[in-house]
């Protein structure tokens, strides 16, 4: 998977479930790390650098 799909981009967004799974347990990301969401509605890839991770939840907030 090289991203992932958000309908809504905003400032904040926060990864749960399946997500959260893909991101923190496969990937093994880190606080401080950029992860590239798209929304599927334009041709633009939005960067968001994750800024906390708990245990069941990933916030990360818009880089570009």
């Amino acid at each position: 998977m090289e991203f992932l799909y958000n309908p809504n981009p905003s400032p904040t967004i926060e990864w749960t479930g399946e997500q959260y799974k893909y991101l923190f347990r496969v990937r093994r990301l880190q606080a401080g790390e950029r992860v590239p969401v798209r929304n599927l509605r334009d041709d633009h890839l939005y960067l968001y650098q994750i800024v906390e991770v708990d245990r069941r939840r990933g916030v990360g907030r818009l880089v570009e």
